[in-house]
């Protein structure tokens, strides 16, 4: 009898240390399952007000808002800004799809209109000065104009029908290195959010080579923000805008957008940078970071 009411116990004791090594099992697996959070490269937006920057508290679709001296203040989406890279984190992606930048100079465009201008008005006082010249409204004296002046009228003309022909070669052979040097960025995509978000705005950081007044290149990093609205699912969100910035060699490799929504959360995108899900355990350790 001694000896049953001993095995039973030993049972008992086996079964509670079996219980207890898979409670534990159990709870490590649970600590190292997904979170259903991801992590990613991700920045924190400070604007400039006044003679400092300030961080962004939240964004909508009618600016920014900082906390000032005077308390909350909008900023408009065009104000100068920083982006401090830092760890985001974030319960959904969005998806970026069918990104395309280019590249446009506003300086060598209005050189290009320039050229021609210039050029139809060479070509206007021309015609004037041939028309005054070989007899002027009145029409040609009898017999014509003489050699002398049909032999200025023809140089005159050669002379034009060269300078047009040049700058139409140039134009054409892109002479004037439009697209070379770029002061403006034209962005376009599409954005696929898992559930619906509000007031969606990006910073878009571009780092690039700019040449100054010397022509000397250095590096330089300039970051935009721009208002997105209101993203749904179930659709591609299409998005376009225009950035300036100042002249230099750009092209799409130095350019990286982050995403936020609401009161300054970061948003992954599929393009962000170090994406990675986050463990249940990793997710609390940051939870309970002061």
């Amino acid at each position: 009898m001694l000896s049953v009411k001993k095995t039973s116990i030993a049972i008992i004791a086996s079964l509670a240390v079996a219980v207890a090594i898979s409670g534990t099992a159990f709870a490590d697996d649970a600590l190292n399952s997904e979170s259903g959070y991801h992590a990613f490269t991700s920045g924190h937006l400070v604007a400039a007000y006044k003679s400092g920057y300030l961080p962004v508290l939240s964004g909508d679709k009618r600016g920014v808002y900082v906390n000032t001296e005077k308390g909350i203040k909008r900023l408009r989406y065009s104000a100068d800004c920083k982006l401090i890279l830092n760890r985001g984190v974030s319960d959904q992606i969005v998806t970026i799809t069918d990104i395309k930048y280019g590249f446009d100079n506003l300086k060598q465009s209005q050189l290009e209109a320039s050229a021609m201008t210039e050029s139809m008005r060479n070509e206007a006082a021309t015609e004037r000065t041939i028309l005054l010249r070989g007899g002027g409204i009145a029409g040609s004296p009898p017999g014509g104009p003489s050699e002398e002046v049909q032999a200025q009228i023809d140089e005159m003309k050669e002379v034009q029908a060269e300078t047009s022909e040049f700058v139409k070669e140039s134009l054409e052979q892109d002479a004037y290195s439009r697209g070379s040097l770029s002061d403006l960025i034209n962005v376009k995509f599409n954005l696929l959010p898992e559930t619906d978000l509000k007031n969606v705005y990006c910073a878009m950081v571009v780092r690039y080579l700019q040449r100054d007044p010397t022509g000397e290149l250095s590096k330089a990093r300039v970051v935009r923000m721009k208002k997105l609205g209101n993203l749904d699912t179930g659709r591609p969100n299409k998005v376009r805008f225009s950035y300036p910035l100042p002249e230099g060699f750009v092209n799409e490799n130095g350019i990286e957008l982050f995403l936020f929504h609401g009161e300054a959360n970061p948003l992954a995108t599929n393009l962000s940078r170090n994406l990675r899900p986050l463990t249940t355990e990793e997710w609390r350790a940051i939870n309970s970071a002061p």
